[in-house]
C-alpha cells in the first residue's frame, strides 16, 4: 500500500532534494531466536523531491519477509510493529560507493530482531531536567519520589549522591566536575553496552538488570574548555551514549551478603553542563524505577 506524506512534519531529517532514485526494500523480520516472524506490520518511508514522499506498508509473509520499492536518494525509515513485541524503528543510509568510487542508491536487504513482551510491569520513571540545588555539597535524590532530598526538596531517600564543583569565566572558559556516588556499600551502577541486534528497538537492554556483575560504587565526569584559539584545551568525560543498571537502598547480612535491594536503569547516561546563570550546573536524566524489593525486572509497562 502506498501513501503520500509530507517529510517537513513526518521526517524532519530528510534534505529537500530532488529524489529519483528507485530502490527495493527487503525487511526480513525475526526473533532473538532467529526464527522468522510472520504477520508483522512493515512501514518503509521513502523521500520525495520538495519535501514528499511516499510511505509504503506491507506485512511479513511466512518466512518473516515482506519487500516493497519506492524512490530515495539518502535514506528509508523502517518501523514494525506487531502485537505482543516492541516496536523497532531505524534510519537505514541507502548510499554505497560504486567500484568508480561514485555514490549511487541500492536496494536494501535487512535483517531485524523484534523482541518479544515478556512481563512488563508499572515503574516509576521521570525524565529529570533541572539544575542542582549547590555547588560543593553532598546532594541526595530520590528516585521513587523524583526529587531531591530535604532541604532541597522532598525526596526522602539518597538514591544518588551527587557532588558538584566548577567555575565558569564565560561561555568558552569553564569547568564542572560532577561525582554520582551512593549511600549503601553494595549500591553502585553498571555500564551496559546495547546489543547491536536490539538499538532499534523501543526495547534497547535486557529484560533485568544482573545481580552479579561491576557495579562501580562512586562515578566521575568532567565537563571542561579552558584557554583560547590554538590554546583551547577541552575534556569531556560525559558518556551520552552510554546505559546502566543500578544496584540501590542494599543492605547485607552478618556475612556481608546482598540481602535486600533495589534496581532501576538509566538511558543515556548522567549529562551535566557546568556554563549556567546560576552559579551552578544544569543536569540531566532519564531512569526507571522498581521500588519492589529484590525485584530485577526493568520492563516498563
Amino acid at each position: 500500500m502506498r501513501t503520500l506524506i509530507t517529510a517537513i512534519c513526518l521526517f524532519p531529517f530528510v534534505s529537500l532534494m530532488a529524489i529519483g532514485n528507485n530502490l527495493k526494500v527487503k525487511v526480513n523480520v525475526i526473533g532473538e531466536d532467529n526464527l522468522p516472524i510472520e504477520e508483522a506490520s512493515v512501514k518503509v518511508g521513502f523521500f520525495g523531491p520538495s519535501g514528499t514522499g511516499t510511505l509504503e506498508t506491507g506485512m511479513t509473509n511466512e518466512e518473516g519477509s515482506v519487500e516493497v520499492a519506492g524512490s530515495s536518494r539518502l535514506q528509508v525509515r523502517v518501523t514494525i510493529d506487531k502485537e505482543g513485541y516492541y516496536t523497532s524503528e531505524k534510519k537505514y543510509d541507502v548510499r554505497k560507493k560504486n567500484d568508480d568510487g561514485k555514490i549511487e542508491v541500492v536496494d536494501q536487504n535487512l535483517i531485524i530482531v523484534l523482541r518479544k513482551k515478556l512481563n512488563p510491569i508499572p515503574l516509576y520513571t521521570k525524565k529529570y531536567t533541572g539544575f542542582l540545588p549547590e555547588k560543593g555539597s553532598d546532594i541526595g535524590f530520590d528516585l521513587q519520589i523524583g526529587d531531591w532530598v530535604n532541604p532541597y526538596g522532598q525526596g526522602e531517600k539518597s538514591d544518588f549522591i551527587f557532588h558538584y564543583t566548577g567555575y565558569v569565566n564565560d561561555f568558552f572558559n569553564y569547568s564542572g566536575e560532577l561525582n554520582v556516588s551512593f549511600s549503601n556499600a553494595e549500591d553502585g551502577m553498571l555500564s551496559e553496552p546495547i546489543d547491536e541486534r536490539f538499538k532499534s528497538s523501543k526495547l534497547t537492554l535486557d529484560y533485568t538488570a544482573p545481580i552479579d556483575g561491576e557495579y562501580l560504587k562512586e562515578r566521575k565526569f568532567i565537563r571542561s574548555r579552558v584557554g583560547k584559539g590554538k590554546d583551547t584545551k577541552k575534556e569531556n568525560t560525559i558518556e551520552s551514549n552510554t546505559n546502566y543498571f543500578v544496584r540501590l537502598r542494599t543492605e547485607l547480612n552478618e556475612d556481608d551478603e546482598i540481602i535486600k535491594a533495589n534496581y532501576a536503569k538509566i538511558y543515556n547516561g548522567i549529562v551535566f553542563d557546568p556554563r549556567s546563570d546560576k552559579g551552578v550546573a544544569s543536569i540531566h536524566f532519564t531512569y526507571y524505577f522498581n521500588p519492589e524489593v529484590n525485584d530485577t525486572n526493568l520492563e516498563f509497562d
